[in-house]
């Protein structure tokens, strides 16, 4: 059985960040910020303003998310935070529709982007964050809804 281990996002591990979100998908191209832009604001970026945007806030203060690592190797990575700082969300009519926290409420947290490169896919991983309530072990976090 695989060992898996996690990290916060953080400079330190920007290159595995960036390995996890290449490994199929959308990933790469997206840098994990489309859930933090408005549809105006995505338009008009391009995959260099995505990455640096992604690389200030990969070191900031508030970590957007995790890394999971199989044996030591960078496979999966998840954001995971307020909701109120994932703008699309509170623009989302889908979630507007359905929840029942108040959309300004810093306490109710949201994962928005979960990557796990191909060949680690089927061990499990995704497994945990795909259930709407779960303590979500691989993260080391308690996501209860």
């Amino acid at each position: 059985m695989p060992k898996i281990t996690t990290a916060l996002a953080r400079p330190e591990i920007w290159e595995d960040i960036q390995h996890t979100l290449s490994g199929g998908g959308d990933g790469r191209s997206c840098q994990c910020v489309w859930p933090v832009l408005t549809n105006k604001e995505w338009e008009t970026t391009d995959l260099d303003q995505r990455t640096a945007m992604f690389q200030q806030e990969v070191a900031s203060s508030r970590p957007p998310g995790l890394v999971a690592y199989v044996d030591g190797d960078a496979a999966g990575w998840i954001r995971v935070g307020p909701r109120t700082l994932q703008r699309r969300l509170g623009r989302t009519r889908n979630i507007v529709a359905t929840t029942r926290e108040p959309l300004d409420d810093d306490d109710v947290w949201a994962v928005s982007c979960f990557v796990v490169r191909r060949e680690y896919r089927g061990l499990g991983l995704n497994a945990p964050g795909s259930s709407s309530r779960c303590n979500v072990v691989w993260l080391g976090l308690s996501i209860v809804r």
